[in-house]
């Protein structure tokens, strides 16, 4: 299947469903992606590495975005992601230095492991009502993060979901979560509180902190925990 670029700008074959495994990984000259309505899948590492690329744009027919797609895409700044996107796959936006902001349409119900890891110029993110777990490393080493919206869904936080968030000041847990994954908010220095359900028994290996206030016996509601030191 034969891609070109011009201007900056990748052209894509008529009729084409899927940007196949690496189509454009490492091409230094790409600057935007349209992908054309026909697509319904961003195949792995489709762009990944493409360090000049700054704007991409899905259309409506794209229900998954495959594993390291846009790894190191580190001059993305914009991406337009679809109302009907399902699964944003591992790795997909890893590295993406530059991405400050992505709009998570309520559709998505899988997002995996480190799929946003080291977007360390991300601020916030609100992440979609059907996800149902924050898998490892989700947004570890997003320095700039400091505001996340956990849906009711949520069950479970993995481990080093929110690692080296450093920015990170507030963040509120779902009453439904059970579990929380060890060193999910290691050296998010700037947390000093977590408010957190009932049903989690331990968030000690979690925070990796010194716990200054700890849990009441048998609570009934949500408790926060407030926090003196962090392991570095």
């Amino acid at each position: 299947m034969n891609f070109s670029i011009e201007n900056g700008t990748a052209i894509f074959p008529e009729g084409i469903t899927e940007i196949p495994m690496a189509a454009f990984s490492s091409c230094e000259e790409l600057t935007k992606v349209i992908i054309p309505g026909s697509v319904t899948k961003i195949g792995a590492k489709a762009f990944s590495h493409c360090r000049d690329l700054k704007e991409v744009v899905l259309p409506e027919g794209v229900t998954e975005i495959g594993h390291s797609a846009f790894y190191e895409c580190t001059s993305l700044e914009q991406v337009s992601l679809p109302s009907g996107l399902l699964k944003i796959r591992f790795d997909a936006f890893c590295h993406c230095e530059s991405l400050a902001e992505i709009d998570l349409p309520e559709s998505v119900n899988v997002i995996e492991s480190e799929a946003f890891f080291g977007c360390k110029s991300l601020t916030s993110v609100k992440i979609p009502e059907n996800v149902t777990k924050i898998k490892f490393g989700t947004f570890a080493g997003c320095g700039k993060l400091e505001k996340v919206m956990i849906p009711d869904q949520v069950t479970g936080i993995g481990e080093d979901a929110f690692c080296r968030c450093t920015n990170l000041t507030e963040i509120r847990i779902s009453g439904k979560v059970t579990a929380i994954g060890a060193h999910a908010f290691v050296m998010c220095e700037n947390l000093l509180s977590v408010e957190i359900p009932d049903r989690v028994a331990s968030m000690a290996t979690a925070l990796a902190a010194s716990i200054t206030e700890p849990p009441p016996m048998g609570r009934t509601a949500p408790h926060t925990w407030v926090l003196a030191a962090w392991c570095g």
